[in-house]
């Protein structure tokens, strides 16, 4: 190969690209999970709650524990970035339902909405990826698992974007018409 460091660029890249891939497949996972089983079965947080907890923990007293919740908070803030419709949805709700009671019937709508876009968050997930990893290596051709990242995944993760927040749209202007 004339350019050996090329490999290590298209595996940054590739490494890049999952973690966004991974982190929004988590995120629109964790939300359906909200509609289905509440915040109890849900891991979804806000950055602005993260946020707060930071300023309560101090470097000296509790290094560690800040150390990670600030990665966790930058991870989230990442994920509300790129999810400004949700975002928007999400302080609808709050604004609408203060108390965190949203009716079922608000639940089970939007729950049938997202439905088809889990098995999108499955795809993304590890085991499809390991599958490709392994594929790849016994066919002796390891660039085919960077392909397979770069392009099937990526173009995954853009439809599944636009769909999720098409969804969480027409959503927040049915709220706001007084659907709900």
């Amino acid at each position: 190969m004339a350019h050996p460091w090329l490999i290590w660029v298209i595996a940054v890249v590739t490494g890049i690209c999952h973690a966004k891939q991974a982190a929004m497949a988590d995120y629109y996972r964790q939300f359906h999970l909200y509609f289905l089983k509440g915040e109890d079965g849900s891991e979804l947080e806000t950055a602005s709650d993260l946020k707060a907890k930071l300023k309560n923990l101090s470097w000296s007293h509790d290094f560690w524990k800040k150390l990670t919740l600030t990665a966790y908070t930058n991870y989230t803030v990442q994920q509300e970035a790129t999810a400004p419709a949700m975002q928007a949805l999400r302080r609808e709700l709050k604004q609408r339902f203060p108390s965190g009671r949203i009716p079922q019937s608000f639940r089970d709508a939007f729950r049938a909405a997202s439905l088809p876009l889990m098995k999108y968050t499955n795809i993304l997930s590890f085991n499809w990826r390991t599958i490709a990893l392994f594929v790849s290596l016994f066919a002796g051709m390891p660039w085919l698992y960077f392909a397979f990242e770069l392009v099937v995944l990526n173009n995954l993760l853009v439809y599944m974007i636009i769909r999720h927040e098409g969804i969480c749209r027409k959503f927040t202007a049915e709220l706001k018409d007084g659907k709900y």
